[in-house]
């Protein structure tokens, strides 16, 4: 059986959590925005956040020799199978463009839709250009995908 200092600590606990709960502040937004950080980011640090992390990711070492490398070895019918047993994943690429430099190139779409007046139009080509060669990367990789 609880003692009656711990009731009555556990009640005054409670007290003050639903006195915190419902006497919330009415200006939670206002408070919560931090005046110094941009509500935007520009489409040209977008641009070019999205090469960089796609040339990292398609011209890494890892996908561009060592997953080579032992596929050679298994289509020769090599006897090795210490290294790594064939056991490949893909999900690098999915995580690492889709949902990175795709998602970059889109936020550029949506940055000129909100801004109608700033609207470049070499930007959006190169945009363009950047995504399909991303699709069709990620299309060798896993086949049909969703533009």
């Amino acid at each position: 059986m609880l003692k009656n200092n711990t009731i009555k600590n556990i009640s005054a606990i409670l007290v003050m959590v639903a006195a915190v709960a419902l006497g919330g502040c009415d200006k939670f937004e206002e408070i919560n925005t931090d005046p110094a950080r941009s509500s935007n980011t520009l489409p040209e640090y977008l641009l070019g956040n999205a090469q960089k992390a796609a040339s990292d990711l398609v011209y890494a070492n890892y996908y561009n020799a060592r997953i080579g490398m032992e596929l050679a070895q298994y289509w020769t019918g090599t006897d090795k199978t210490s290294e790594a047993r064939y056991l490949f994943s893909n999900d690098a690429f999915w995580d690492g463009l889709y949902a990175g430099p795709l998602a970059d190139l889109r936020e550029i779409q949506n940055y000129y839709d909100d801004n109608p007046g700033e609207t470049s139009e070499h930007m959006l080509a190169v945009a363009e250009v950047m995504k399909a060669w991303l699709f069709h990367i990620l299309t060798d990789v896993y086949g049909d995908i969703p533009y």
